[in-house]
């Protein structure tokens, strides 16, 4: 009986499909990282999306990297003043929680 298993085991092995998981890196975009840092910082994730990338998505046009996107918005809050300021507020709202 043992030598049916054995043979019945590699015969399984030879022909098994194993199912091999492939990770998809997905690309990240600067509005993505742009909203995580706002976001992070205190500054709702509706303002963001309504006011802020709008006008980020066509000013920006650095490298896609968080350390990029995170250096270039003191660019653009001194280029959108009064986006700048609200961000500002709400960011110095989040911190007195």
């Amino acid at each position: 009986m043992n030598w049916i298993e054995t043979l019945w085991m590699k015969l399984v092995n030879k022909t098994a499909v194993s199912v091999t998981a492939v990770e998809v890196e997905e690309e990240t975009t600067a509005a993505e990282l742009l909203t995580e840092i706002l976001t992070e910082s205190g500054v709702g994730d509706d303002y963001v999306s309504e006011y802020v990338l709008p006008l980020f998505e066509e000013w920006y046009t650095g490298e896609v990297d968080r350390e990029s996107v995170s250096a270039a918005l003191a660019g653009f809050k001194k280029e959108h003043p009064g986006i700048g300021r609200n961000i500002s507020k709400q960011q110095s709202a989040a911190r007195l929680k």
